[in-house]
C-alpha cells in the first residue's frame, strides 16, 4: 500500500535508514565519531559540559580557537533525535579550531524523554547562552555560523524560524546543513516513530520543507553523493523551496561521502563544507 509518495512501508524503511547505503552497517562510523571526539580533546582546549539550563544534559562543549573575538560555530549533532551526544559529534573540532575557529558542540534530551520542540528549545538556549556570554567566550557574538547534521539540520531551521526576532540572532552570518531532513512526513511511517510518536499534522509543523520563513541567512545544503534517493531527494526540494522564496542558497552534493562519513576527517580531507565555514564572514550566495 502507498503511504507517501508511491512508497510502502518497506521501501520507505530502506529510504529513511541511512545504514541502507552502508550494507546496515553504520556502528563503525559511530565508533568513528568517538575517536575523532576524543582526540580533538586531546588536542584541543576545550570547556566540556558548559551548562546552558538547569536539567541534566543540557549543556555544550566549547572548542577554544586562539585569541580574541574569534569566529563562533555552533553544531547540532544527528541520531534521529534518539542517538547521540554532544562528546560523540566534535569530529570538525581540529579543522576548525586550527583555522581560528572556535566550536560549541550541542548536547540536547534526546526522545523517548524529550519531544523534538523542547529539542528546539534546548538547542537554542545553548546558543544564546554562547552569545550572551560571547567575552567571557572569547568569541564575536557578529560572526557566528551553523550546522546541523541529520536530524540536527532540521532542529537548526526549526529553531532559527521559531526564534528569528531575536536580536542575537543578527550575528549568525552563515547556516550550513548537512545530509538534513526537512519533511518529516515520511518518519510517521518507520520505525523510527515510535519513540518520537509524531502524526502527519505535527510532522509537517516541525518541517523546514513546509515552514519557510523570511530568513535571510545565506545558507549552504549538503548531502552525501551516497545519502538514500530521498535524503537526496529532500536536499533538492528543500534548495528550490529556499530559492523560490529568495532565501540565498547552494546546494552540494559531497562526493565519495554517505550519510555518517560526511562529518569525518574533514581535516585529512578538507571538503566544500568547511571551507564555506571558514569563509562565512566574506560569505556572498547569489
Amino acid at each position: 500500500m502507498s503511504l507517501y509518495r508511491g512508497m510502502d512501508s518497506e521501501k520507505l524503511e530502506i529510504e529513511y535508514s541511512p545504514s541502507s547505503m552502508t550494507g546496515g552497517e553504520y556502528l563503525s562510523f559511530i565508533q568513528q565519531y568517538k575517536i575523532e571526539s576524543a582526540r580533538a580533546r586531546q588536542l584541543v582546549t576545550v570547556d566540556l559540559d558548559t551548562e546552558y539550563g538547569d536539567q541534566p544534559g543540557q549543556v555544550v562543549d566549547f572548542y577554544h580557537a586562539s585569541g580574541p573575538d574569534s569566529p563562533l560555530h555552533v553544531f547540532i549533532h544527528g541520531g534521529y533525535w534518539q542517538e547521540l551526544a554532544s562528546k560523540d559529534a566534535a569530529t570538525m573540532a581540529r579543522p576548525l579550531v586550527n583555522n581560528g575557529v572556535s566550536l560549541g558542540v550541542v548536547n540536547y534530551t534526546l526522545a523517548p524523554e524529550a519531544s523534538i520542540d523542547q529539542m528546539v528549545d534546548e538547542c537554542y538556549s545553548a546558543l544564546r547562552h554562547l552569545l550572551i556570554n560571547a567575552s567571557d567566550f572569547g568569541i564575536d557574538p557578529r560572526n557566528v555560523s551553523l550546522s546541523g547534521h541529520s536530524a540536527g539540520a532540521q532542529l537548526v531551521m526549526h529553531m532559527l524560524s521559531r526564534y528569528q526576532a531575536d536580536e542575537l540572532l543578527q550575528g549568525v552570518r552563515l547556516v550550513v546543513l548537512i545530509s538534513g531532513i526537512y519533511d518529516l512526513v515520511p518518519i510517521c511511517f518507520t520505525s523510527i516513530n515510535k519513540m518520537l510518536r509524531l502524526d502527519a499534522e505535527k510532522a509537517r509543523d516541525l518541517s523546514p520543507l513546509f515552514n519557510i520563513s523570511s530568513i535571510s541567512i545565506p545558507i549552504l545544503i549538503a548531502v552525501a553523493q551516497n545519502d538514500t534517493r530521498e535524503f537526496r531527494r529532500q536536499a533538492r526540494d528543500y534548495f528550490e523551496q529556499l530559492c523560490s522564496a529568495r532565501v540565498p542558497c547552494r546546494l552540494v552534493e559531497v562526493r565519495n561521502r554517505n550519510h555518517f562519513d560526511i562529518v569525518l576527517n574533514w581535516d585529512a580531507d578538507p571538503q566544500e563544507i568547511l571551507n564555506t565555514i571558514l569563509e562565512s564572514n566574506q560569505a556572498d550566495f547569489d
